[in-house]
């Protein structure tokens, strides 16, 4: 990208998409890799206190303007009190497992496999993170599906 092309922005967190140059020297790559831990960290932190069912370990973990979004049922959670409750009071006891996990800036993403023992779940999460919390969380739980045949010679079932 050279100087006269236009730079992607998020306005919600006033910063450029995509740290398309990279870190500018060690020190700030040294930071940057350091928020993307510490935001890491805050994730695990929330599916571990949600598999042991703490669900009010949860509270210190979100923003003050916390949102939760799930596209699929559009459904917006407003606050940390009514995001804690609607899992608190979800029927059944479930487990989490985090299949995998990546950050980028200010934005980690998780794929976790959920389970009550008889039937397992996928979630694919978004999270947003402001001043070492999470402010936004955006959820997909992806029903499962059967193959296509039309395209079994060149697939791989698992």
């Amino acid at each position: 990208m050279n100087s006269n092309d236009e730079q992607p922005y998020n306005e919600d967190n006033d910063s450029l998409i995509g740290f398309l140059s990279g870190p500018t020297d060690l020190a700030e790559l040294s930071t940057h890799l350091r928020h993307e831990h510490r935001y890491i960290e805050t994730v695990r932190s929330l599916w571990a206190a949600f598999d042991r069912f703490e669900f009010e370990a949860v509270a210190p973990l979100l923003h003050d303007e916390f949102v939760c979004e799930w596209p699929q049922s559009r459904e917006r959670i407003i606050g940390r009190d009514n995001f804690i409750a609607v899992n608190a009071n979800y029927p059944g006891r479930w487990h989490i497992t985090i299949q995998n996990i990546v950050c980028s800036l200010n934005q980690v993403v998780t794929e976790c496999d959920v389970t009550n023992g008889n039937v397992t779940l996928q979630a694919v999460s978004f999270f947003t993170m402001k001043d070492d919390q999470m402010v936004h969380i955006r959820e997909y739980w992806p029903d499962a599906m059967e193959a296509q045949a039309w395209r079994s010679q060149w697939v791989e079932r698992f």
